[in-house]
Parts: structure tokens; C-alpha cells; sequence
């Protein structure tokens, strides 16, 4: 039986593997060794074995052989077919925002879009991509729809390695600013139509940023990814 101390364990080998692997701290087709990984983060071998037999429960971590664990590997049809999730979510949350946004979550918007260059300032990408989670989660919040929320949850956790794969594109993390004060702006007006044309805008040149590191070669410095179609 498993002390609540045991699972208390588990639970933070699971959170901090988790962060490394969305952050791409630990790359895609990266090996991960039980006693190396233990031995790091302070922990005995137990816990960090099932944190990994959970992570490949949730996707993130493959069985290699030798029954080893590696991350699991990004593909440009992952990258896609999250991307058209995405929109389909985000165009229809965008659309609420402009039409039922008061002036208190407008400052809230402006705030996260604040704090997102200040980020960029500071090159603190990790603050970054939290601030713009938390952008396009409040989007998804306005719209009082707690089943949307849960879906955007698990499916958040799968964006994050695309977002932080942005930082290898040249001026996107500028570029995504400049995007969200747009997307803002058009929401202020109370124009839904400009606000999904002005988001739909946003996630194409993410999706593209990122299609673009797949054809130039400059995601062969991660090992584990492929143009699979």
C-alpha cells in the first residue's frame, strides 16, 4: 500500500518531468535513465519510475527498449492537427470575448499582453509562455463553459511544447505581442468578426513559424522530430 508520502513523491517526479519535457528541457527522443534522473532531482528511483509510467500514460514519454523511457517524439502532423483544434476553440472563444467582454477583463487582457513584454525584456521566455497561456486561457474561461475549460486544460498541456518551440523562430515572441494587442483592440471594439480574423491571424503564424523550423532544418537539433505527413 502506498504511503501518502510515496504518492506525494510520485506526484512531484510527474509535475517536474512534465515541466522539463513542455519546456523542451528535455527533448524530443531524448533517452530518460531512471538513476540519472533520481539522482537529480533528489529523489529515489521508486518515484521517478512510476512518474514516467504515468507520463507515458498521458503521452509524453515513449517505451524504449530495453524498458527505458524516452520523450515522446513531435511530428509536424501533431503540430497540424493540434493547430486545427486550436483554431476551431480559440476562433469561437475570440468571438465571445468581442461581444460580451466588459472593461475589467479588457484590462486583464492588457495586462497579460503587458506582462508578456516585459518578458521578452527581461528574456525570461519561461514568464513568457505562462502569460500567454494565461491569455488565451481567460479567453476560453470568459465563455462560463466549464467542459470547454477542461478540454482546453488537457489540451494546453500538448500546446505548451509548440510554444516553446517558438522561440527558435526569428521575432515571434515580438510578433505575438503585437498580435495579442490586436486581437485586444478588435475585442474593445466589440467587433467579434475582426477579433477571430485578428486571432485566426495569431495561430496561422505560430503554425507557420513552426512549420518552417520543420523545412529549414532547425529542428534536427532536437533528434526527435519528423516531417512525417
Amino acid at each position: 500500500m502506498k504511503t501518502n508520502a510515496s504518492v506525494s513523491l510520485t506526484k512531484q517526479a510527474y509535475q517536474t518531468l512534465k515541466e522539463r519535457i513542455m519546456r523542451l528541457q528535455l527533448r524530443p527522443g531524448e533517452l530518460l535513465m531512471v538513476q540519472p534522473l533520481a539522482k537529480d532531482m533528489g529523489l529515489s528511483r521508486t518515484p521517478v519510475r512510476e512518474a514516467l509510467i504515468r507520463l507515458e500514460r498521458d503521452g509524453f514519454v515513449e517505451e524504449a527498449e530495453g524498458k527505458k523511457f524516452r520523450v515522446s517524439e513531435l511530428s509536424l502532423t501533431d503540430i497540424i492537427e493540434i493547430h486545427e483544434i486550436r483554431e476551431l476553440i480559440e476562433l469561437h472563444t475570440v468571438r465571445n470575448a468581442a461581444l460580451n467582454c466588459g472593461a475589467d477583463q479588457l484590462t486583464e487582457l492588457s495586462v497579460f499582453t503587458a506582462l508578456m513584454e516585459e518578458a521578452v525584456a527581461k528574456n525570461d521566455h519561461i514568464a513568457f509562455f505562462q502569460q500567454d497561456m494565461a491569455f488565451h486561457a481567460r479567453l476560453v474561461n470568459y465563455c462560463g463553459n466549464q467542459t470547454l475549460e477542461n478540454l482546453v486544460f488537457q489540451l494546453n498541456e500538448k500546446i505548451q511544447r509548440i510554444r516553446h518551440l517558438t522561440t527558435f523562430v526569428y521575432h515571434r515572441l515580438e510578433d505575438t505581442i503585437g498580435e495579442h494587442e490586436a486581437i485586444v483592440n478588435s475585442i474593445e471594439k466589440g467587433d467579434s468578426e475582426r477579433a477571430a480574423q485578428a486571432m485566426k491571424y495569431h495561430l496561422d503564424q505560430v503554425r507557420n513559424g513552426v512549420i518552417k523550423l520543420f523545412e529549414d532544418g532547425t529542428m534536427n537539433f532536437f533528434g526527435g522530430v519528423n516531417l512525417e505527413k
